[in-house]
């Protein structure tokens, strides 16, 4: 067996004096969990431990006095005394994973990738080489995998990127088809308007005609507002602004103001609670509390709406509430009335284009926050979004 080393201090080589039958070096020795083995200058092998017959697929005993070239695949068998040689007449310690990559040949003929630190062994003026041997397999299985995945993740990276590319392109050219086309439009339908108009204040005109004539007049008012309101879509990303510390009291009572007539109209009572500070575009979380509070106040029931603004700080964001007792909102449509165009009602309910909650919730993405709704037992309903907490100063 082999026993524990001394090392002369003066050589930094490992002397084998020491060896022996100890057998708590032999337990040592066999407890370390790599392959070792002692090779003389001749290429035998003169000492090694159970781990390395298990390793290479033989019995202890049978490599005790082989040439350790039995362990080296046949395609390198020439090439390894030689390189032995050059070993032994320069030895000094190589660390494990030095130098080429190297394989073993097990016994069944098979071969793994190892790899080898070597030290120098003095015994009776002769040098030996210790090798300490691990079988790699696994590893280069695993760097092998890691990088599949890292080639898998950079090509999906590059097209993830270039599809954004091409995204960001068609929004880009969307937003400035939207703005073209809207803006375009606009003037000739002021025109077509004006001129139903006079027709319709002529003397000339039964009352069905006139009829007719006020219905095309509304027909062209609605179409003004929905190119209004496509147009006010189209211009949220180009007129954004950059973020800062907003105050929402102020920009409530700014929408309050706006909202003046509604108000007044409908009978609604307005009430607020805690409104904490957030980071954004002040413009975009006025019109975002605009359109919730007027979706408020358009969807009332048969009593006068009762509506409730919250903005509590939470511990990572805070949370803009709008409740309403309105007329609520059907679960399985909670998702799909945030979508551009998406109605769930006729004009002739409750008119309207459509486009009030696909804003707020292109506003609140633009906050990196998420928005929804909620129905209330007994009726109503609240809408909630997510917005960045303010930035406060350090102290």
């Amino acid at each position: 067996m082999l026993g524990c080393p001394s090392v002369d201090p003066h050589s930094k080589q490992v002397r084998p004096e020491a060896w022996g039958d100890d057998p708590f070096t032999e337990s040592i020795l066999e407890a370390v969990p790599t392959a070792l083995l002692l090779v003389d200058r001749a290429g035998r092998i003169q000492r090694v431990n159970e781990l390395t017959g298990r390793l290479f697929g033989w019995p202890r005993e049978k490599l005790l006095g082989q040439a350790v070239e039995v362990l080296v695949p046949a395609g390198l068998r020439e090439q390894h005394p030689g390189q032995r040689d050059r070993y032994l007449a320069q030895p000094v310690a190589r660390a494990m994973g030095s130098g080429r990559e190297l394989f073993g040949q097990h016994r069944d003929g098979s071969e793994f990738p190892v790899e080898i630190g070597l030290n120098p062994v003095l015994s009776g003026g002769n040098v030996h080489v210790l090798a300490a041997i691990v079988d790699i397999t696994e590893r280069k299985r695993l760097e092998a995998n890691l990088v599949a995945h890292t080639h898998e993740l950079e090509q999906r990276g590059a097209e993830l990127e270039r599809s954004n590319e091409a995204l960001e392109r068609s929004n880009v050219e969307l937003q400035q088809f939207a703005y073209v086309a809207s803006h375009d439009l606009l003037s000739p339908l002021r025109a077509i308007s004006g001129f139903v108009q006079l027709i319709q204040h002529s003397a000339d005109l039964d009352p069905s005609n006139k009829e007719r004539m006020a219905r095309v007049v509304s027909g062209v008012s609605r179409l003004g507002t929905l190119i209004k309101d496509l147009l006010d879509y189209s211009r949220l990303d180009t007129r954004a602004r950059p973020f800062e510390t907003v105050k929402l009291e102020p920009v409530l009572r700014q929408v309050l103001e706006l909202l003046e007539v509604q108000i007044e109209e409908s009978g609604a009572q307005i009430t607020h609670g805690a409104l904490a500070d957030v980071e954004g575009d002040a413009a975009q979380l006025r019109q975002l509390l605009h359109n919730l509070i007027e979706n408020a106040i358009k969807y009332r029931g048969d009593v006068p709406p009762e509506i409730r603004v919250e903005a509590r700080e939470e511990k990572d964001c805070v949370r803009l509430a709008v409740v309403d007792n309105g007329i609520g909102v059907d679960a399985a449509q909670a998702e799909k009335i945030f979508e551009i165009f998406r109605r769930l009602h006729t004009q002739q309910q409750y008119p309207g284009t459509g486009i009030g909650l696909a804003v707020c919730r292109r506003v609140v993405t633009r906050h990196a926050g998420r928005i929804w709704v909620e129905s209330l037992p007994g009726g109503g309903c609240q809408f909630l979004c997510t917005l960045p907490r303010a930035e406060r100063a350090a102290p």
